[in-house]
């Protein structure tokens, strides 16, 4: 070829060559221009979600924020960014039922002060509370017997959430007891407390606490000194204390747990309807003794030690 005819082919592939670039940056400036005009902005609500599907990939949107469609630029469209909904808020856990406490003008009517949740009757006084002591329902209760002789009428704590009844006076509490709620406990703690002749003390709480510490307490002659249910404990600490006993109701659940070391103490014992009868005797007491049939009388004669 002539030198003068390969300069000219040389000098049409330059221009050529420079044509190209120069419609490259043409092109690229048309693009930022189209993709600068694009706004971001971000959806109001919050979640993570997933973006839309862009051309020639997938794209994921971050933290439910999504972006706007821009202009459409020579070569395709632009990416559709998808909007999330963020998740609902959980709701909180309902909250422990508060415990009833005591109400000052109920309590009020039936003797009894509001002391620390609980209405609290006093009998401290030489043969108060003869006519009787009733506690308010659903609420803690505390009776005190703390006079000579007195509640000499019947205590009736069977609707109280829970329940102490004191009788330290001297002869205080012969009359008819009865406890319920989740704990019932009953201190018979002077001579000759806590005796009757026509019922006794009759505990359906939960948890029945049964102490009788003066000397010739929790006796009735020849009916029943004591009966109890639930997970029952009854300790006869003084001499001829708690003439009879029965422990246990229809519940296989019920347990017994009785200790007798006053001397003639628990003459009579009846735990066979208990699921469980665990006795405790010292000396001479426990004269009589049924227990499960499941359940031996060891030693003979003075209850179960163990079910």
């Amino acid at each position: 070829m002539p030198r003068d005819g390969a300069k000219r082919q040389s000098d049409t592939v330059t221009m050529r060559q420079r044509a190209g670039s120069a419609w490259a940056v043409l092109v690229s400036a048309i693009l930022t221009g189209c993709f600068l005009d694009a706004t971001y902005e971000p959806v109001e609500t919050g979640g993570a979600g997933t973006g839309g599907t862009p051309a020639g990939g997938s794209a994921t949107g971050g933290g439910g924020a999504g972006f706007t469609t821009g202009g459409a630029p020579a070569g395709g469209s632009p990416s559709t960014g998808g909007s999330s909904t963020g998740g609902t808020s959980g709701t909180g856990g309902a909250g422990g039922q508060a415990p009833v406490m005591c109400e000052e003008s109920t309590c009020a009517q039936l003797g009894g002060t509001c002391i620390g949740g609980a209405c609290e009757i006093a009998c401290n006084e030489t043969d108060a509370c003869d006519m009787g002591v009733t506690c308010p329902p659903d609420v803690p209760c505390v009776v005190k017997c703390g006079g000579s002789g007195s509640c000499g009428g019947d205590i009736d704590c069977a609707n109280a959430s829970s329940c102490e009844i004191h009788c330290s006076g001297n002869n205080s509490c012969q009359s008819h007891i009865t406890c319920g709620g989740e704990k019932c406990q009953v201190l018979c703690e002077n001579g000759h407390t806590c005796n009757n002749t026509s019922g006794g003390m009759v505990c359906t709480a939960d948890v029945c606490d049964i102490v009788c510490s003066g000397a010739d307490s929790c006796q009735t002659g020849s009916g029943t000194a004591i009966q109890c249910s639930g997970q029952c404990k009854v300790a006869c600490e003084n001499n001829q204390t708690c003439d009879s006993i029965v422990c246990g109701g229809l519940d296989t659940g019920d347990t017994c747990d009785l200790v007798c070391t006053g001397s003639d103490s628990c003459d009579r014992i009846d735990c066979s309807n208990a699921g469980c009868c665990a006795t405790n005797c010292t000396g001479n007491a426990c004269d009589t003794s049924m227990c499960p049939a499941a359940c031996p009388l060891t030693p003979p004669g003075c209850g179960c030690t163990t079910c």
